[in-house]
């Protein structure tokens, strides 16, 4: 499994550093060339009053795992896409409204 954990570091103190949540992506394939995945994201302490919770589910169909070409970066992107990546085009609407 890959662990990405997302936290905030105020002034880029990591003693005051606050959890804002945690995604999790892992292979459903049993490592084939090209894998499956899973993922889920969990909301962290600082937005939620249950930290660890799913927020979002979503699955990365065919990622050529063994390709040195594509790593844990474009893994990392292509499952982001498929948990929230349907939510981008409404945030660019609003943040090109003012945010309102």
């Amino acid at each position: 499994m890959i662990v990405v954990k997302v936290e905030l570091w105020p002034s880029g103190d990591e003693s005051r550093k606050q959890d804002l949540g945690t995604a999790q992506i892992f292979n459903l394939s049993n490592l084939a060339e090209v894998s499956a995945y899973g993922v889920r994201l969990l909301k962290g302490a600082a937005y939620s009053k249950r930290p660890g919770q799913a927020y979002k589910e979503g699955r990365v169909e065919a990622f050529p795992r063994t390709d040195k070409r594509w790593g844990p970066w474009e893994l990392l992107a292509l499952a982001l896409e498929s948990a929230v990546g349907y939510r981008v085009e409404s945030l660019k609407r609003y943040l090109e409204n003012g945010g309102l």
